[in-house]
């Protein structure tokens, strides 16, 4: 037997208790013998209370206890465990029930939060973090003389966890389910082709799902292709106004950079300026159709504006797909120019004319009735002609330059005789070849002599000059009138444009576009201006051919 001595006297206990036992050996003993024979000094034991038991290893008073080691201990040092804890305070308490039972549920309402927000394998990572942490919070708190018991925390994750794995599966393979018979019945999508037959059946749906998404990459691949592959510019943009998918024609026409550009701005900017309000009406309502607008570069287009909509019905972005119908809208205003000369320009000398007719006796002016129908039969030859060079091909031939000319000044040489005026053609060109059409050239050449003659004073004089300038010939024409109103002269060569100068004959304006279409048919340039001592100045320059 030994002696064990204790503290201070102990507080009396009738309630159960949980301990924590010191480590084997931690009292001091002192053998029973030892005392009997004197050998311990009475100071040792004076003061202290002391245990008498036996620790000796074959006596049988030996225990199991929860020790960190696992190991046995004695009855008497069991005892001590208990006598040292009531004297001390040192009882493990327990925490209340119902923060017990919050701490055991908490856990598993961590993971199932986690399984509603995070990725399967974020949760599995969660799951053992709940329990490391559960352990470990129950270890702290044990140091600290307080039980939080880890067992119910650490079965609600076993539990929780395979549960809502199953049920996460269950309601997945549910869906997938659903959803690909949905997706067969209204496709018509073969996916419900032969599987393995070994597999399970979440693979089998894995395997069908995997087909589904092929089958699905084909169709998108498709309508991207059918995108791409329209003559016009499309853009596709989501619900924020943004575009998300263009084709090759949008990006030809409106540069690269679209994608993530917000599509009405982009509109809004390709339209001139007077279409942008037009535009912005019908982006608001598009269901009204379409709309026809024109582009600051002079194309025209139609918009027409479609919402995509999701298979339930809700809705997903716009497409709109714009249609160049800049020829159509050119063939319209020449539509227009066509009826203004039928209605105005070629009307009007014939009126005249049969004005003339009417009246009675010798009286009739020939020369005025002579001039109406030639300006009336010019107008009428220059549309012709311009209508023929659009249809057919080039087919030049050798002509030398001064001669045309001289022939051109001699076909107006009645009407140059009838105001007194001069025409003098001067050659400096050496007999220079140009390689022309010579009746469409002749017919520009005898346009803008005829057009120097009207607008010279009568007795004046039209020089017409022909020389070789840098490999080309250039022929250039000047009367001694009043000049091209500097109003008129931006769009002196467009089609019917015209100007009254004054003079007795008034231009309709086609007469100098053909001219303008025959020179650059002929390859050549065609410029105007006043002279610097009175007087307009056309020159024109044309290619120098070589006969050899």
């Amino acid at each position: 037997p030994h002696l064990m001595a204790l503290g201070p006297p102990a507080r009396a206990c009738n309630t159960a208790r949980r301990l924590r036992f010191a480590l084997p050996e931690s009292f001091a003993t002192i053998s029973y013998v030892s005392v009997l024979r004197g050998e311990v000094p009475p100071a040792l034991l004076t003061g202290r209370r002391v245990l008498i038991g036996m620790t000796a290893q074959g006596l049988g008073d030996r225990y199991p206890v929860p020790v960190s080691d696992g190991g046995i201990m004695p009855g008497v040092e069991i005892n001590a465990n208990v006598a040292n804890a009531q004297l001390q305070d040192g009882w493990v308490h327990s925490l209340p029930r119902p923060l017990q039972i919050a701490l055991a549920l908490a856990p598993a309402w961590l993971l199932m939060l986690g399984f509603w927000r995070i990725r399967p394998r974020a949760a599995s990572l969660l799951a053992i973090g709940l329990m490391l942490g559960t352990l470990l919070l129950s270890t702290a708190a044990l140091a600290a003389n307080c039980w939080i018991e880890p067992g119910p925390a650490l079965l609600g994750i076993a539990l929780v966890y395979p549960l809502w794995g199953w049920r996460r599966l269950q309601a997945t393979s549910d869906y997938m389910r659903s959803e690909l018979a949905r997706l067969e019945n209204e496709d018509s999508l073969p996916l419900s082709l032969p599987v393995a037959g070994d597999s399970d059946h979440v693979t089998r749906q894995a395997e069908q799902l995997a087909r589904a998404i092929a089958q699905l990459r084909d169709l998108k691949r498709l309508v991207g292709d059918a995108l791409a592959g329209l003559p016009d510019p499309a853009l596709v943009s989501d619900l924020s106004g943004r575009i998300v998918l263009t084709n090759a024609a949008a990006t030809s026409g409106f540069g690269d950079g679209l994608i993530g550009a917000e599509v009405d701005g982009l509109l809004a900017d390709i339209a001139e300026t007077a279409a942008r309000k037009p535009i912005a009406a019908y982006l608001a309502t598009p269901d009204s159709g379409h709309i026809e607008f024109e582009a600051g570069d002079g194309r025209a287009f139609v918009l027409r504006r479609a919402a995509i909509v999701g298979a339930d019905g809700q809705p997903r972005g716009r497409i709109d797909y714009l249609t160049d119908i800049t020829v159509i809208a050119q063939a319209r205003r020449e539509r227009e120019r066509v009826l203004q000369l039928l209605s105005h320009d070629m009307r009007a000398p014939q009126a005249a004319i049969l004005a003339l007719l009417s009246t009675d006796g010798d009286s009739v002016d020939r020369a005025r009735i002579a001039r109406h129908a030639r300006q009336t039969l010019t107008l009428a030859d220059s549309f012709v002609d311009l209508a023929r060079m659009q249809e057919r091909g080039f087919d030049p031939e050798p002509v030398i330059a001064a001669d045309l000319a001289s022939e051109a000044a001699d076909s107006l040489w009645p009407i140059a005789q009838q105001r007194g005026v001069q025409i003098r053609v001067v050659d400096e060109s050496d007999c220079a070849f140009v390689s022309a059409e010579r009746e469409s050239l002749f017919r520009a050449v005898a346009n803008l002599i005829d057009n120097a003659v009207k607008y010279s004073p009568d007795s004046g004089t039209v020089t017409v000059q022909i020389d070789r300038v840098s490999g080309q010939v250039r022929l250039s024409i000047r009367d001694q009138g009043k000049g091209i109103n500097p109003a008129v002269m931006p769009h002196l060569f467009e089609r019917f444009a015209s100007e009254n100068a004054g003079h007795i004959v008034k231009g309709v304006g086609l007469g100098l576009n053909y001219v303008a279409a025959v020179v650059e048919r002929h390859g050549g340039t065609i410029a105007a201006h006043n002279a610097a001592d009175g007087g307009a100045a056309f020159e024109l320059t044309l290619p120098l051919d070589d006969p050899d």
